[in-house]
């Protein structure tokens, strides 16, 4: 298989095409379905392999759908783009008011064509020799958005299509793109199919283009360098102070807000939170990177400052979570579920304190547990 991949890679890199036929899409390149006017295009290393995978994925006849679905969406967002990047304004002020009405006057919701869930009859069996019965029930809607960032690049997020703004800002900042609402002059959310176009005030400093598909179960698909995450972690402020029942209401706070859950049973939230326990911002995603992106994004639209708040997770604690923690400074992360141990790493040198497996009546906590209240002198 490698060997072929190969062969196809090398094929594509020199632009030969084999000839189309009835049952075969002629697919463009890789980095094309990512994007639409991007300097790097052409220069994409992920070019000829991703080719070649598309290509053998394209023979599958039970795929073979999918790769048209795909082809007609990229067609319809190169149609559109230019448009939603040309027409933006070309002053030197920097509109603050553009991103906080996309959220607030509607337009949020000109975002988001479909429900967050759908309607299905699938069939539930018994596992002891019940009937069989016709169960209703909802499911989750998995969406694709298409963040096109002019001058940079596009952005392709597998996501649940609520709260997209947030998750747009929130995926910039804590990619670094950005560091407050300060740095977009305009945001400007679509509809059909699913995309949201921003023009920074500065794109020069956004280091190298950007083409990239976020999965939702992949939360490190941004980064470039994991070894600078991990070596190059800024320690955090060492303000907020709590009390290990603050941990638990917020947890379970949060767990009683998560609608989409109690529907679905099929996603992760993250909460903001602040040194009495109040939630600031949450997200619900079918990914636990994006919710906790759509949970920094509203603090940003709101123009709230990260210093002195926490975050709850409602999965396990990984590197990718930690590193968005780190980019906002947030001080404690709690989760409901085990850390891994890259991301106590990089917890211990950002100085955050990380707790995990929170609970009704306990938690445990990983690193720096001086922000925690009451633990007093411990055992050898």
């Amino acid at each position: 298989m490698s060997i072929r991949l190969q062969e196809l890679a090398r094929h594509d890199h020199r632009r030969v095409r084999p000839p189309p036929t009835q049952d075969r899409i002629n697919i463009p390149p890789f980095c094309t379905l990512l994007s639409t006017h991007n300097p790097c295009r052409e220069r994409s290393v992920f070019n000829p392999m991703c080719c070649a995978v598309l290509r053998l994925l394209n023979r599958s006849n039970s795929l073979r759908s999918l790769a048209a679905a795909l082809l007609s969406r990229n067609r319809t967002i190169q149609a559109n783009a230019s448009n939603d990047v040309r027409n933006l304004p070309s002053g030197d002020g920097v509109l603050k008011s553009e991103p906080r009405k996309a959220r607030t006057d509607g337009s949020e919701e000109s975002a988001r064509p479909d429900p967050p869930t759908r309607h299905v009859d699938p069939v539930r069996i018994s596992t002891e020799g019940g009937p069989a019965i016709v169960d209703h029930c909802e499911v989750i809607v998995e969406d694709v958005l298409t963040i096109m960032v002019e001058a940079v690049g596009n952005i392709t997020v597998m996501c649940t299509p609520t709260d997209t703004v947030a998750l747009a800002v929130g995926f910039l900042f804590a990619e670094g793109m950005i560091t407050s609402m300060e740095d977009i002059v305009r945001l400007t959310p679509r509809s059909d199919p699913l995309a949201i176009a921003i023009r920074l005030a500065d794109p020069g400093q956004v280091v190298g283009g950007r083409n990239l598909i976020v999965t939702s179960s992949c939360g490190m698909c941004g980064s470039k360098n994991i070894s600078s995450i991990r070596e190059g972690s800024k320690p955090v402020g060492d303000t907020l102070r709590v009390s290990p029942e603050v941990l638990r209401n917020v947890t379970q706070q949060m767990g009683n807000e998560q609608d989409l859950f109690a529907r679905t049973g099929a996603t992760h939230a993250a909460v903001v939170f602040s040194a009495d326990g109040e939630i600031i911002a949450m997200g619900e995603d079918i990914g636990r990177h994006n919710a906790l992106d759509k949970a920094i994004g509203k603090c940003l639209l709101d123009n709230r400052p990260f210093r002195g708040y926490g975050t709850v997770l409602s999965g396990r604690i990984s590197l990718e979570m930690l590193a968005k923690a780190v980019q906002a400074g947030l001080e404690i992360v709690a989760g409901v579920s085990a850390p891994t141990s890259l991301a106590i790493e990089v917890a211990q040198r950002s100085v955050i304190t990380l707790c995990g497996f929170v609970r009704e009546d306990r938690a445990t906590v990983y690193t720096h547990p001086h922000r925690i209240q009451g633990i007093g002198e411990l055992p050898d």
